[in-house]
């Protein structure tokens, strides 16, 4: 397996953004997009639409739709390939060397806790809002949103759209939550339709991730919204065509099948368990280990022994020097959040680990892996 391809990823095009919208601080470590050229960013609302879940292989499934027809380019996602991750690069314009958030549950050795970040909870239970945790704290790279000299507006679903983490990573943006498709689409294009100086609007849509955990990849259910989507999609560009802004279309990650026989629950590996001083943490298909210290030998012994046919092992310490998690600099907390092994999953391998209290879940498809699947996402830019 290899890592992404920082060139040419989703950093790249935060780095076109970043450039062309002349964000103050810290740009991204990589060089724009060529097919993102900032000088077409300058002096125009500049609208980038983040559909999650959206993998290149959707598009590639239903050549004849707006968006597969008007695919500017296929570039890569950023490692993990984990919603957690990749937003976090979108919402900071930096890799996730730098802002450190690495996957679902992550071990934040600064407050003892494994937590899920997104929702703001110790995986044990209680918010770390309680617990007086400054969310803004945990990230290693300030919001783009609060580095622009321009007005910025983010639209998002509306179950999340005023959470902590949307409040955190959209700090000094005007937010708008919106619970449909159809409305989602009709704020876009209310906003579009006013006369301002250039603002950046930044949208994000989550439910054909959802329905793809829920699901499976190939299920009518998410055939159906991908329509729904590119239909939206193509009046979204009509709007921009008329109101004369950017649109830049794009996704987290990708999604692959597990079936349920390629699932590994580590509740049926009690060794491999007990080796372990914490819970499994980052992603079903790219997990972070921290294996006793006089247990590691039989950790990876394990590992190699009885798990070699699903994944890989690797030093997580490694895969950090060799930029797996992208260039730096490096957040000096992202050793600890990726642990000292990191289990990469093979083919359509997933793990898992519940822990008591915990209610099961088994997610039809997944991703944080390194398939081709889950790594490359399609760029649509109207300019």
């Amino acid at each position: 397996m290899l890592p992404p391809d920082y060139s040419r990823s989703l950093l790249a095009l935060m780095a076109s953004l970043h450039h062309g919208m002349e964000a103050i601080g810290e740009a991204p470590a990589v060089e724009p997009l060529a097919e993102l050229p900032p000088t077409a960013l300058a002096g125009r609302d500049v609208l980038l639409w983040v559909i999650d879940g959206l993998g290149d292989r959707l598009l590639r499934e239903f050549p004849d739709s707006w968006l597969a027809r008007h695919r500017t380019a296929v570039i890569d996602s950023v490692f993990p390939t984990t919603t957690v991750a990749a937003m976090s690069s979108y919402y900071t314009a930096a890799a996730p060397a730098r802002h450190a958030a690495s996957g679902w549950h992550m071990w934040l050795r600064e407050l003892a806790s494994v937590a899920a970040i997104l929702p703001f909870r110790h995986r044990s239970g209680g918010t770390l809002e309680r617990s007086g945790v400054k969310p803004a704290s945990l990230f290693g790279a300030d919001p783009l949103s609060a580095r622009l000299p321009r007005p910025v507006h983010a639209i998002a679903p509306a179950a999340i759209s005023d959470s902590i983490i949307s409040r955190t990573l959209n700090r000094d943006a005007q937010r708008h939550g919106e619970a449909t498709l159809e409305g989602f689409g009709a704020r876009l294009a209310s906003l579009l339709g006013e006369a301002s100086p250039p603002r950046y609007l930044f949208a994000y849509w989550s439910e054909l991730d959802a329905l793809a955990h829920g699901y499976g990849c190939r299920s009518p259910e998410v055939s159906a919204h991908f329509c729904e989507l590119d239909a939206a999609a193509a009046r979204l560009a009509e709007a921009c065509r008329a109101s004369g802004a950017a649109l830049i279309i794009c996704a987290d990650h990708g999604l692959i099948d597990s079936p349920s026989e390629h699932r590994i629950d580590l509740a049926a590996h009690p060794r491999l368990a007990d080796s372990l001083t914490l819970p499994l943490c980052g992603e079903p298909r790219t997990a972070f280990a921290y294996p006793r210290a006089r247990r590691t030998a039989e950790f990876l012994a394990y590992v190699e022994g009885e798990l070699g046919q699903a994944c890989e092992v690797h030093e997580s310490e490694a895969l950090i020097a060799q930029g797996w998690f992208g260039p730096g600099p490096v957040d000096r907390r992202l050793a600890s959040r990726v642990g000292e092994y990191t289990l990469l999953m093979r083919d359509d391998w997933s793990i898992v680990q519940h822990l008591p209290g915990e209610r099961p879940y088994a997610l039809k498809a997944v991703h944080g892996g390194l398939s081709e699947a889950e790594l490359k996402i399609p760029l649509i830019a109207q300019l």
